[in-house]
């Protein structure tokens, strides 16, 4: 019975509410939205680093001093790392012709140049098991820059460090700004309350002199607050699922168009997941917690100063 009364209390506050409580709701829903969307974003994020290594082609670059005995010795050595699919040779000549192949421009680029202004290269394809991690491809690149005749390697390194540099910005920046979002509607519906409080002054008190306990006229506020974080949760959950339905299709074309290159494959083989299943459940907890946090600090500072 006395759960039923908390109950009925706090609905029957938020009926005569109707206005703020709605406003609380989605003050609460658009904080957790933005946290939502910052949490999606950074896992997208992590998720580019983890393919870089599966889409792009690493390029060793070999001594033109070397011989072409020395290149197919090289691109044989590399071929036999555990970690390596597939290391072929491409002559100078070559590699000239696959870059007159791209087009017209490329062509009209190389007219008239001699195939020895290009080096002798081996692009490697490495093996998808053995790639999950930025850092796994790293390691293989030392191997391959050990090898005698390699002068160079490439694989995207300045692009793959920016976008490490983009993740470690997002991460400090977003926890942040998520940090000071809580701590701002947990004031916004600790001011709520607040009111509540004031406008039900004289029922507090009267239940204060007929010996109700601190908890007996706090639970109700409670759970007010919580109704409004689990509200709010509900919606950014719904918010959510919309992004992900509605524009997810169209990000890795976006991402594929606007960067290009290695950037590009990643885009086109990307399965983004923006509602995760800890989103899923973590929206409506956070939205519980930010709920009843307000009202606990609201509670806390208002009845202890009318309730014995």
């Amino acid at each position: 019975m006395r759960w039923l009364y908390f109950l009925g209390r706090a609905a029957a506050s938020i009926a005569e509410a109707k206005t703020v409580s709605a406003l609380t709701t989605i003050t609460i829903a658009l904080a957790l939205l933005l946290c939502g969307a910052y949490v999606a974003s950074v896992d997208c994020l992590d998720e580019i680093i983890r393919r870089w290594g599966r889409v792009s082609t690493i390029s060793a670059a070999l001594a033109d001093t070397a011989s072409p005995e020395a290149w197919s010795a090289a691109a044989r050595t590399i071929a036999e790392f555990s970690d390596v699919e597939t290391a072929e040779l491409v002559y100078p000549e070559e590699a000239l012709e696959r870059f007159r192949r791209r087009g017209p421009e490329a062509a009209a680029l190389v007219d008239g140049v001699d195939a020895g202004a290009l080096p002798a290269t081996v692009e490697i394809e490495l093996a998808t098991r053995a790639v999950d991690l930025a850092e796994t491809t790293r390691a293989i690149v030392a191997q391959i820059a050990a090898v005698p005749a390699v002068v160079s390697v490439d694989y995207g390194e300045r692009e793959l460090r920016q976008l490490q540099r983009l993740v470690r910005i997002v991460k400090t920046g977003g926890a942040m700004g998520a940090l000071l979002l809580a701590l701002a509607t947990v004031f916004v519906v600790s001011s709520t309350i607040r009111l509540t409080i004031m406008g039900r002054k004289d029922e507090i008190e009267i239940l204060d002199l007929v010996g109700a306990t601190r908890w007996f006229i706090r639970v109700p506020f409670l759970l007010e607050g919580a109704a409004w974080g689990l509200g709010g949760g509900l919606l950014a959950l719904v918010a959510m699922a919309s992004l992900q339905a509605f524009m997810v299709p169209h990000l890795g074309s976006a991402l594929s168009a606007s960067v290009g290159g290695i950037g590009g494959t990643i885009g086109s083989t990307l399965d983004l997941q923006l509602l995760t299943p800890a989103l899923q459940f973590g929206l409506p907890l956070g939205g519980l917690v930010l709920g009843v946090s307000g009202s606990a600090a609201a509670v806390r500072r208002c009845l202890n100063a009318r309730v014995a």
